[in-house]
């Protein structure tokens, strides 16, 4: 049994066949707890302070906000990257909503998985 998270889920399987045997095994069903939060405060009071997405085994990550009128204001290709609530160029967004799309990429027992979250947030300073 392999432990992820704190979660896991046993499923057994049973071929049944029509001829005179049947076969059964059980195999581990990985399930991520992922955690997305909604609202975040980049005071610098160290708490709340970036936006990212908390889970295990990303392999790889692509992360973009966007203001309400579909501008990019940050992008990065890093697991450990949050937004601060500053553009690119490093400057301050207003308080507000803005939304975000992550492309994730999940590998867990060199399997990979790809998951797509799009969501809003508030920005609050």
């Amino acid at each position: 049994m392999n432990k992820f998270l704190g979660l896991q889920v046993i499923i057994s399987l049973c071929l049944l066949s029509t001829k005179v045997y049947s076969q059964c095994d059980t195999t581990d069903i990985v399930v991520n707890k992922v955690i997305m939060p909604n609202i975040f405060t980049p005071d610098i009071d160290g708490y709340n302070d970036g936006f990212s997405i908390y889970a295990d085994c990303i392999k790889s990550i692509e992360k973009k906000i966007y203001n309400r009128w579909g501008q990019l204001l940050y992008k990065s290709n890093f697991v450990n990257d949050q937004w601060n609530g500053r553009t690119t160029t490093g400057s301050e967004v207003p308080e507000g909503t803005y939304f975000y799309v992550f492309d994730v990429v999940y590998s867990f027992n060199n399997i990979e998985s790809q998951k797509t979250y799009k969501g809003s947030l508030t920005l609050m300073r």
